[in-house]
């Protein structure tokens, strides 16, 4: 079980987001753990991806 990378890119493209705007969003403090979570797609970060979102976290994993 993994991010489904494809579908938090297409979020950010349409909401017009960088990886700065989602780490606010979430409340997360630092772009970088964000990117960390992308780039490896662990399943720690749906919760604060989707949070951010305003979706249910179960959509973001594949």
């Amino acid at each position: 079980m993994k991010l489904n990378i494809a579908k938090i890119n297409k979020e950010l493209k349409k909401r017009r987001w960088k990886n700065l705007d989602l780490a606010r969003a979430a409340g997360i403090k630092s772009r970088q753990l964000i990117e960390y979570y992308l780039r490896t797609g662990t399943i720690k970060g749906a919760e604060p991806i989707a949070k951010a979102f305003g979706i249910d976290p179960k959509d973001l994993i594949k």
